[in-house]
């Protein structure tokens, strides 16, 4: 990731970089301490950094810029994060991917009917097998 410092009519030139075509169309770069951000109007006042990702097809002549932030602190889940695997990168939304779009999804839904099954076994067995309170006795002083 880069933070790019530069006015933006240069950051276009300089870089050959445009905004990345999965972004929002409201994101904006603005100028805060000599220092360049995206913002977007959901955000109002808060500003995100700038990850740059070569073109895949073309490295040398095309860079595209993304707003960078962790979840945490994207609510809206528009920006993204770069998970970087060696010397690629990978960009991830933070759109919250549904769960039955994951590969996990038939693990997770055989886990839940399993612990589903084991509580209501668990329930029968305590109906018919109360617990018994022992005391132990006590000793007597001496």
């Amino acid at each position: 990731m880069q933070t790019i410092t530069q006015n933006p009519k240069n950051i276009y030139n300089e870089f050959n970089s445009d905004i990345g075509k999965e972004c929002q169309k409201d994101w904006k770069l603005v100028e805060y301490e000599g220092k360049w951000y995206f913002s977007n109007p959901k955000y109002k006042t808060k500003r995100f950094n700038i990850g740059v990702i070569f073109d895949k097809k073309n490295p040398k002549i095309k860079r595209k810029m993304y707003p960078i932030s962790s979840y945490e602190n994207d609510p809206h889940e528009i920006c993204f994060n770069i998970n970087y695997k060696g010397s690629c990168a990978e960009l991830i939304p933070n759109k919250f991917q549904e769960l039955s779009n994951t590969r996990n999804r038939k693990r997770v839904e055989k886990y839940v009917s399993y612990r589903e099954a084991r509580d209501k076994t668990k329930k029968e067995y305590d109906i018919l097998n109360p617990p018994k309170n022992h005391k132990k006795p006590q000793k007597s002083p001496r």
